[in-house]
Order: structure tokens, then sequence, then C-alpha cells
């Protein structure tokens, strides 16, 4: 049998949030900012973090694993791009609203900005809703 330690560092992400961690697909714990959990594990399980409809990957553990301390986080890269899309979106809204979308050039590269950002954000909530939080073995 595996213990296994379980944190959720304090971060400005997702803060007003809970973590939900789940083995083998049910709830066994909530994770609150700073909290620590301990685990047993008996036989070999799938552990994933899930915050609203995202998670993590799932991660495999056995029985015979040592003592672990898994540590639960997201994924900065990936919220920084959630952060910053409004902004780029509302500027390049703004900017061809002043009418820069009649020079070829710059119409073509907001147009091209907007499409960017909303694939990126498409792939977020779609493909890479798996990726938002971060399931880290130490």
């Amino acid at each position: 049998m595996a213990q296994i330690t379980i944190k959720r560092i304090n971060e400005w992400f997702n803060k007003r949030f809970t973590y939900e961690l789940r083995q083998n697909g049910q709830v066994i714990a909530e994770l609150h900012p700073g909290d620590e959990k301990q685990l047993a594990i008996q036989e070999e399980t799938v552990l994933q973090a899930k915050i609203m409809w995202c998670g993590s990957e799932s991660l495999k553990l056995s029985a015979t694993d040592e003592r672990k301390e898994i540590e639960v986080k997201a994924d900065k890269g990936i919220h920084r791009l959630v952060l910053i899309a409004p902004l780029l979106i509302i500027c390049s809204i703004s900017l061809h609203q002043l009418d820069i979308g009649n020079i070829p050039f710059f119409g073509g590269f907001i147009n091209g900005l907007l499409a960017g950002i909303m694939l990126a954000l498409l792939y977020l909530v779609s493909f890479g809703r798996n990726k938002w939080l971060k399931l880290i073995v130490k």
C-alpha cells in the first residue's frame, strides 16, 4: 500500500474555486488553496484533478510506488492566454472600427489576430480542457 500526499499550492489563479480530486472517476476529496490531503492506494489507480469542466491529465499510480508527494496547480501558460485574450480581442476590434481595416496589411493582420485568438480559446475549452491543471509528482 502506498501513501501519497497531495498538496494544492496557494496561487492567484483559480483562488475562488475548489479542485475536485478524482480516483478512478470518483470524487474522493476537495482541495482548497493551501490544502493537503493524504491518500492510501491499495491497487493501481488513476488520479485526476478537476475544476468545473476542465481538469488535469490523468496520472496512473500503483500500490507498489514509494511514498510520493503530488502537487496540484494551475497551468500558468494557459491561464495567461485566457487573461490576455479578451484584451487582445477588444483592441483588435477597436482598431477595426477605426477604419484601419481599409489598409490592406492591417486589415488582414487584425482579422488573422482575431481568428487566432478565437481558435486558441476554442482549443482551450475543447481539446485543451484537460491541460488546465497540472499534477506534478515530486
